[in-house]
């Protein structure tokens, strides 16, 4: 099969990223023609050793290290409508002759829909994240009455472009509901993938990354990873830590992550540290870490907190339980719905910072229960989770679909005979 996997950005080690590369990568070894197409491409800053043996065609090819945002309101605003109209038009003409089309992510998916019109090929879109005018205030950035006009601007172009896609993919059932509500589509719930080969605690690395730090073996260590955006609550986990902190109880956070994507709450995050005296409790690392130090950075903590609101999914919480790591996980975020409570995480509300401080309390005080979370969440991920799996159910995806689509034009040749 004549694959071809379409992404707005390869400029940055990112879920969605590693996502679509991974797949592009099982594909490939399954003996199947893959393509990925993107519109800008940084060799050097997206998972270079896995993009490197993948067909990878683009648009843009940076040589920079970081791609710059536009964190500006009118900035993010005349990013998205280049993006939309524009640029969208240029990725859809690299894409060559190929069986299926699969779009990660917007303005992909117009992407997508241009390059059916010249390819015939029908397409999955694999929606990773809601948006503001699917669900309103959800991630919202602009102003109120400026929101109010972008949504009443997109949903109708949204639509004329869901209308054109043949299957939807996505990864929770939040997002099924405001899917199906907004649109009127069906859709099929795939389940991302994991690599727990690559990992998995070590105590090695918990060492070396604690030195790297100067953070002392009797110090609970929390741990968030990811790209530091409004949506993903840090402030929350900060205000909780103001809460739980005791002079008796050494204990560090460390905030792992790209901070370019949203520099100004980046800041106010740090303004918050110093301006509640936090600073010898809390270290920001910015940039994105190598793969090959993932595991090092989940076996160096005690916990990971994941406090994101409004996400669809979340693959780090089970990096850290394929690691062995208790998580103390949002119920805002989609990846709960496959956690249990008190067996493989501890779950709070959204925007609580009380609950977190008291689920931080419960880990510290009983180790035991931190240690069998960590063992029932390793188990867990290993027999559900894997890319291969995740492959497998993408090309059964792709494989009805190319079927419904050649039933559709043997239906519409039939009519005109």
């Amino acid at each position: 099969m004549r694959i071809g996997l379409l992404s707005f950005e390869l400029t940055a080690n990112g879920g969605e990223q590693r996502q679509l590369l991974r797949l592009a990568d099982e594909l490939q070894a399954r003996e199947h023609q893959v393509s990925v197409y993107a519109y800008r491409y940084n060799p050097a800053a997206c998972y270079p050793a896995l993009t490197s043996r993948l067909d990878i065609r683009c648009v843009e090819r940076l040589s920079a290290d970081r791609l710059a945002y536009r964190s500006t309101t009118l900035g993010a605003l005349a990013t998205a409508l280049k993006r939309y109209s524009i640029e969208s038009r240029k990725l859809a003409r690299l894409v060559a002759a190929v069986d299926v089309l699969n779009p990660h992510g917007r303005p992909a998916h117009r992407a997508a829909v241009l390059s059916k019109h010249t390819t015939g090929a029908p397409i999955v879109w694999t929606c990773n994240d809601i948006v503001s005018w699917e669900k309103p205030g959800h991630r919202a950035r602009l102003p109120a009455a400026l929101q109010s006009f972008a949504s009443r601007v997109m949903l109708p172009l949204e639509r004329r472009i869901v209308q054109q896609i043949d299957r939807v993919a996505v990864l929770d059932k939040g997002s099924q509901e405001i899917l199906y509500q907004t649109y009127g589509r069906p859709t099929r719930l795939v389940r991302t993938g994991l690599d727990t080969r690559a990992l998995q605690e070590s105590r090695a690395g918990r060492q070396r990354i604690r030195r790297r730090y100067g953070i002392a073996d009797c110090t609970y260590l929390v741990l968030w990873l990811g790209i530091l955006e409004p949506f993903r609550r840090l402030e929350d986990l900060l205000e909780a830590l103001r809460h739980q902190h005791k002079p008796e109880t050494p204990m560090h956070v460390l905030i792992v992550g790209r901070q370019d994507a949203a520099p100004g709450y980046a800041r106010q995050l740090m303004q918050f540290v110093t301006e509640h005296r936090l600073e010898p409790l809390v270290r920001f690392v910015p940039g994105s870490i190598p793969d090959v130090e993932l595991a090092d950075y989940y076996s160096a903590s005690d916990v990971f907190v994941f406090p994101n609101d409004h996400q669809a999914w979340g693959l780090a919480p089970l990096e850290a339980l394929a690691c062995q790591r208790p998580v103390i996980v949002s119920r805002g975020s989609g990846v709960h719905e496959v956690l249990t409570d008190g067996e493989t995480a501890l779950l709070v509300p959204p925007r609580d910072p009380p609950a977190i401080a008291r689920a931080l309390r419960t880990l510290m005080e009983n180790p035991a229960l931190a240690k069998r979370i960590g063992n029932l969440g390793r188990q867990f991920v290993t027999h559900q989770f894997s890319w291969n799996k995740y492959a497998a159910n993408m090309l059964e995806l792709f494989g009805e679909t190319c079927e419904g689509a050649r039933r559709g034009r043997a239906l519409e040749q039939e009519a005109l005979a």
